[in-house]
């Protein structure tokens, strides 16, 4: 795929337009693509983490992304068998590989005065994102979206979180 219709996918994607999603979750060759957005999104993340904490601050926070998208798959795909819809399994790992892209804005993130909005701005579209990457790539409707959303990104956020602390 060239690097204007990822570019493409990727407003799409961060402008929550439905018809991205769906193009993406159709797409069997975007798996690269949605892993490549998963590591530039963690290298961004690292890039920003290393005016304050330095190299180490840069494999932290690289390797939070990584292992947030890790865990979250690892957690989405186990909700898909209990739901008995494992069957949607590579449509929603590419969609979510998309929806890591707003962790790029740990770029941002040692801006003073800054940080902290782009903290919350990374919350509140990483969460709409997913909201919206679980609803087309799984194929499942708003209530049961937003519950399988809310628990499987809780759980990812919190457990990488919870092992890249143990490294800074």
């Amino acid at each position: 795929m060239s690097a204007r219709q990822v570019t493409e996918r990727l407003v799409g994607v961060l402008t929550l337009d439905g018809e991205a999603f769906d193009s993406i979750a159709a797409d069997d060759l975007a798996t690269g693509d949605a892993l490549a957005v998963v590591f530039g999104a963690a290298a961004l993340a690292g890039i920003g983490a290393l005016s304050s904490d330095g190299a180490l601050g840069f494999l932290a926070a690289a390797l939070e992304v990584c292992l947030r998208f890790g865990l979250w798959v690892a957690l989405a795909a186990g909700a898909l068998v209990a739901l008995g819809r494992a069957d949607r399994f590579a449509p929603l790992f590419r969609t979510l590989g998309f929806a890591t892209s707003p962790a790029a804005l740990g770029l941002f993130v040692g801006l003073p005065w800054l940080g902290g909005v782009i903290v919350a701005l990374q919350w509140i579209l990483g969460v709409l994102v997913a909201w919206r990457a679980v609803e087309r790539g799984a194929g499942l409707g708003l209530p049961e979206a937003a519950a399988f959303c809310g628990a499987s990104l809780f759980g990812a956020f919190w457990l990488a979180t919870r092992i890249t602390s143990l490294f800074a």
